[in-house]
């Protein structure tokens, strides 16, 4: 049977189509189990603004970062503000967003665990645009129906910092990212060593730490 079909040669159209079936079943499988679907076709967060009617009912898949929740009697509205998401499904944050939507959840959602700011990704049906406010502006939601909902850890806290050495070069500037106080060290780039530690001086010691010799 190998031998049989070691001989098949195949259009080059179909072979395609396995090997895009292949990597959407790779990046599907990165996603977390909730937030994961065998629906290759999804609403664009933008085609719920440019072609809503079109797609009423169809799977969606968006998130971002939380900027409201409400609980209802016997539902729960997210507001999102949309951001793209990475190939594991969290969204990629950054300082501009297409706009917002809403995620309607059956039940109770406790705004203390689902809090303003936190990143969340939802997977559901679209149902439309739903007409809302943002402060006094109006504003159309798209809404989407929640069959799964994935709220991500939030990220540490970093901060940048600017370091400034005492270079030969003038004005030479180094910029480090992280929560953690930045202590420069002398050494190759591949010296895995810590750097020294000079502690507090003896009186009557050099600053090379040998005795200082009496004067006769």
């Amino acid at each position: 049977m190998r031998h049989l079909f070691k001989h098949i040669k195949l259009p080059v159209q179909v072979i395609g189509l396995i090997c895009a079936f292949a990597v959407l079943s790779g990046c599907a499988s990165r996603y977390p189990e909730e937030l994961r679907t065998d629906q290759t076709e999804l609403v664009e967060f933008s085609q719920a603004f440019t072609e809503s009617q079109a797609h009423i009912g169809s799977p969606a898949r968006w998130g971002g970062v939380i900027a409201e929740v409400k609980n209802l009697s016997e539902s729960s509205i997210i507001e999102v503000v949309q951001f793209e998401l990475s190939g594991y499904g969290r969204p990629h944050v950054t300082e501009e967003s297409p706009g917002r939507f809403r995620i309607r959840v059956a039940g109770f959602v406790d705004p203390e665990i689902y809090k303003k700011g936190r990143e969340v990704t939802a997977f559901g049906l679209y149902s439309g645009l739903e007409p809302g406010h943002i402060g006094e502006y109006e504003y159309m939601f798209p809404m989407l129906e929640s069959e799964g909902l994935h709220l991500w850890q939030e990220r540490p806290e970093r901060s940048r910092v600017d370091v400034i050495f005492h270079h030969p070069y003038p004005a030479y500037r180094f910029r480090f990212w992280g929560p953690y106080p930045y202590f420069p060290a002398v050494g190759s780039e591949g010296d895995n060593r810590p750097p020294l530690q000079q502690g507090p001086r003896e009186q009557g010691q050099r600053e090379s730490g040998g005795p200082q010799q009496n004067k006769q």
